[in-house]
């Protein structure tokens, strides 16, 4: 019974976004080429990870990528024709297909050249990195779903709390 109540005051809070989250896929790679880059690989003496952004459109091709810092700059443009040539499903929204911005992590190892890269879900819609999922969410304006009104009997929360 508490569980259908906070389910149904979930269900009836007002969502400020436009996209709410209950009806969206997140874009997931269908196919990675493989690696090549026209630039001179960076130079590095430790491992280090790079956090970027995708810019995918209703085809699923990438037509942006970029660094989240300017001090990253460097390893994206060294990724960025290979990142161009991932192929993705795109991202969809009540059944429609829709461009979006994905946030990636970047990997980069001494003395070698490929770098590892993580996306926030797989094919199987499997979520394989948590910060990278709400990432996205942040950076689409998508909006959870947020409990607006607990029964009091329960504890003593707001809905900041949630």
């Amino acid at each position: 019974m508490a569980v259908l109540s906070l389910m149904l005051a979930a269900a009836q809070s007002p969502v400020a976004a436009s996209r709410s989250y209950l009806g969206m896929t997140l874009p997931y790679p269908r196919e990675i080429p493989t690696f090549s880059s026209q630039a001179t690989a960076p130079y590095l003496l430790h491992e280090r990870l790079v956090p970027a952004v995708l810019v995918i459109d209703t085809a699923g091709q990438v037509i942006g990528v970029s660094s989240e810092t300017e001090s990253d700059s460097v390893f994206v443009q060294y990724t960025e024709t290979w990142l161009k040539g991932v192929s993705f499903e795109p991202a969809r929204f009540d059944d429609g297909k829709i461009a979006a911005r994905l946030p990636m992590t970047l990997r980069f190892r001494p003395r070698i050249a490929q770098p590892e890269v993580s996306f926030p879900m797989d094919s199987a819609a499997a979520v394989l990195d948590p910060d990278l999922y709400f990432k996205f969410l942040a950076l689409n304006d998508v909006q959870p779903p947020r409990v607006e009104r607990f029964p009091a009997y329960f504890c003593d929360l707001t809905p900041t709390d949630t």
